[in-house]
């Protein structure tokens, strides 16, 4: 058995309704919040307060955007700041996550230890380490990385093949973005569509919501 969720950015509208959300079987969200460290999506603050009320499990993620005008650590900050004034670093929010897949990276070893570093960052200032959105044709393609934090994939694969797309270094996947051209009942327009593909729901919160308040 899976859990169906999506995630959502400021491309899915202003106006989502939650509870519809829910009522079509979702069972989880995952909220864009920042694109480097000049873009917090404007309506995140307010789909995640919506999506708690709905019952809904919400989760916070970063699209990391590596510039030479800014750090690692600055962007992971800034992630970390928004994500907890968005009430999304609070006791039963999903582990946060870092979507890696930006394609006009140099290869190698500047772009891999950018991103280490971090997954460094938010380890170290939330004791918790995050899902890492990617795929095969990044992580091994572009990066040439490792799990070295041992964090949880999320993995981006549009195919009934998508094994084969699970980077080398992870022995599984965690959650599985099965499409970006879904639907669901209280989004308008094509949505991104994630499996969860742990036994339950129960199995999610105990592996994946974080436990305590944290404040970045």
């Amino acid at each position: 058995m899976s859990v169906r969720g999506l995630d959502l950015s400021s491309n899915n509208g202003s106006h989502i309704d939650f509870h519809q959300i829910r009522k079509a079987g979702f069972r989880f969200v995952i909220i864009k919040v920042t694109e480097g460290t000049n873009y917090v999506n404007p309506y995140a603050k307010r789909h995640a307060t919506e999506a708690k009320a709905a019952g809904l499990i919400v989760g916070a993620y970063a699209f990391l955007k590596p510039s030479g005008t800014h750090t690692p650590e600055a962007e992971a900050a800034y992630f970390l700041h928004h994500a907890y004034e968005c009430g999304l670093l609070q006791r039963g929010c999903l582990r946060p996550t870092v979507d890696v897949e930006v394609t006009s990276l140099p290869k190698g070893k500047p772009s891999r230890r950018y991103v280490y570093r971090v997954i460094e960052y938010i380890i170290r200032k939330i004791n918790c380490k995050p899902f890492v959105y990617t795929g095969s044709w990044f992580w091994d393609g572009v990066l040439g990385a490792k799990n070295t934090h041992k964090c949880p994939l999320w993995l981006a694969a549009y195919t009934s093949a998508w094994r084969k797309l699970i980077p080398k270094s992870w022995g599984g996947v965690s959650i599985h973005q099965e499409t970006d051209r879904g639907s669901a009942h209280g989004v308008s327009g094509r949505v991104d569509v994630d499996r969860y593909l742990g036994r339950d729901v129960a199995m999610l919160r105990r592996h994946h919501v974080l436990g305590v308040s944290r404040r970045a």
